[in-house]
């Protein structure tokens, strides 16, 4: 038996390493270490700590070549022999028991035919939750439910599912990035809504392999590069005629994905100002939502909109604070504490700031990053502990250095903007 620890990096400031075991039941008698880093997907995931999971496991069940020196640094393959097409592995993540097999191209894994993709998905799936949780059970129900309903398919069911078409005549035109509601209507059917009042039928297997490719950027399966004409024909079974096509545009265009995501997080802005007027409120010009206000349990916070591009900090966070300076003589010889340290003093608190504060992964809209930092900021009892850059803005005491402005709006009964 081969037990692997596994450790990652947990998705805060602190960095703390969580661990999980793995074994593989039918290899060798040894002892060995992983270290999986979430990193590298931060930019090209919405969820990178699954994907490095998932590729950890693409990596260890990869067939492998005679002639090739590729694999001379790499990862120890979890097949008994690395260089045959069928495997069969049984291994435990915790002491939740797997079996894997594949044979004559058929990949099974508990019972479940599934693909190759899907297999180590549903196994990254359960060595995530495996890092913060041992209950068998709970890891069993994590991994039936992944196979029963392919992760892809749980995002398009719950956030619609993104598809990208190029307005002209080559793929050279304008690319629209739109989003398309997904409805289950049969237990291994579904219905894409492509136009208005127009749903086609998909199947599981290949609104996952959809998903793929306008979610993942995968270019095998033949999904790929569709125009709306292509959709329409796959879906339907038929060719639209000209006015269903330019009816079938139009209705994309409107369904355009940064306009649904940017107006649902908005949408969720507002009721959060609403709810929380107490102890926020937005200042407005013409552009919109200019700064958010925030009366946390310790200090008082500013959420500006940002001019930087990146998806990670696409709001800026200072906190009111005072300035601490060097005192000194008027010769300029410093003054020394009865410590013997240079003694330093508090000057007028101003807004601090911006202090970094990123998210995890791209993809965030503007409206569900100012709804984050609002909810964080009013619990900073925990978020100074979380962000270890916020530290170095805070010199006063906290509970004590209060902004003024903000107090006289948050006193005025319902009112949420200044």
């Amino acid at each position: 038996m081969t037990k692997f620890r596994i450790t990652m990096t947990s998705p805060d400031d602190t960095r703390r390493n969580q661990e999980t075991v793995l074994e593989i039941l039918d290899g060798q008698d040894a002892n060995r270490a992983s270290s999986l880093t979430w990193d590298n997907h931060r930019f090209t995931s919405t969820d990178p700590i699954y994907s490095a999971a998932k590729e950890y496991f693409k990596e260890r069940f990869r067939k492998r070549r005679y002639n090739s020196r590729n694999y001379r640094y790499s990862e120890v393959s979890f097949r008994q022999n690395p260089f045959q097409s069928d495997f069969d592995v049984s291994l435990r993540i915790r002491d939740l028991p797997i079996s894997v097999q594949k044979e004559k191209g058929r990949i099974n894994i508990n019972g479940h035919n599934v693909t190759l993709d899907t297999m180590c998905g549903a196994l990254a799936k359960v060595l995530v939750v495996s890092l913060q949780e041992e209950n068998t059970m709970k890891l069993f129900s994590t991994l039936n439910a992944f196979l029963n309903i392919p992760e892809n398919i749980h995002y398009a069911l719950e956030n619609r599912v993104p598809f990208h078409f190029y307005e002209g005549r080559s793929r050279w035109g304008d690319k629209v990035e739109v989003r398309l509601n997904v409805r289950q209507i049969g237990a291994d059917t579904f219905a894409m809504e492509i136009s208005d009042g127009v749903w086609g039928e998909i199947s599981t297997d290949d609104l996952n392999t959809f998903c793929n490719t306008y979610r993942h950027g995968k270019k095998r399966g033949n999904w790929t590069n569709l125009s709306p004409n292509g959709l329409f024909l796959k879906l339907m079974q038929r060719e639209p005629s000209e006015s269903e096509l330019r009816l079938m545009i139009e209705f994309l265009k409107q369904n355009r994905q940064g306009d649904i995501v940017e107006k649902r997080a908005m949408r969720l802005l507002d009721e959060t100002l609403e709810k929380f007027k107490d102890r926020v409120y937005a200042k407005r010009d013409e552009e919109g939502i200019e700064s958010i206000y925030v009366r946390g349990q310790l200090y008082d916070w500013q959420i500006k909109r940002g001019a930087s591009a990146s998806d990670l900090q696409k709001v800026r966070v200072s906190v009111w604070q005072p300035y601490l300076v060097h005192c000194y003589t008027r010769e300029g010889e410093k003054i020394i504490d009865e410590n013997g340290n240079h003694m330093m003093v508090n000057q007028q608190p101003h807004w601090r700031g911006p202090i970094c504060i990123d998210n995890l992964a791209t993809g965030s809209s503007l409206g569900d990053q100012y709804v984050s930092r609002i909810m964080s900021t009013m619990n900073d009892k925990m978020l100074v502990t979380l962000v270890k850059t916020i530290s170095s803005y805070l010199s006063g005491e906290p509970d004590t250095v209060r902004n003024k402005e903000l107090s006289s709006q948050l006193n005025r009964d319902g009112n949420n903007e200044m």
